[in-house]
């Protein structure tokens, strides 16, 4: 288990990865967006690391266990639209 920096001149984050994945995930410039995935650029396309990982662009990936900055293998899971329901928080109303 590595970690890779995100964000290199914003406020540090990390994203947690493989040591297999490692060599080649430091070879792009991550980034961290809005909703807590890490991505990069390619191509003006926007590529999650967790795409880049499983080599699946075109699927849905869950985190197993809701850390989107949690990219190991063991925490990627490929899955359909009905395996992926939308996990949302209760917000606390004030």
């Amino acid at each position: 288990m590595k970690y890779i920096r995100l964000n290199p001149f914003e406020k540090c984050n990390y994203a947690i990865v493989d040591d297999e994945d490692y060599n080649d995930l430091l070879n792009h410039d991550w980034k961290i967006d809005p909703y807590g995935y890490a991505f990069r650029y390619e191509n003006r396309k926007r590529i999650r690391m967790n795409a880049h990982i499983l080599k699946s662009f075109n699927k849905q990936i869950r985190h197993i266990n809701s850390n989107r900055l949690d990219n190991r293998k063991v925490n990627l899971m490929i899955v359909g639209p009905k395996q992926n329901p939308f996990i949302k928080k209760k917000r606390k109303r004030r």
